[in-house]
């Protein structure tokens, strides 16, 4: 008997990324958390980028 096809995890992954709202997605999640890390970590300073002391 024909055993049915299994998707693998790197199939679901390229079906997920074909579509352009997952892409969107992704985008807007990396700039959420880099914002939060961030803000988190002290990574950048307001008086560091406006030039002030």
């Amino acid at each position: 008997p024909a055993r049915p096809h299994q998707t693998t995890f790197v199939d679901e992954v390229v079906m997920t990324f074909s579509s352009p709202m997952a892409w969107l997605l992704v985008v807007a999640l990396i700039l959420t958390w880099s914002g939060v890390a961030i803000v988190l970590f002290d990574l950048l300073d307001y008086k560091t980028l406006t030039g002030t002391c």
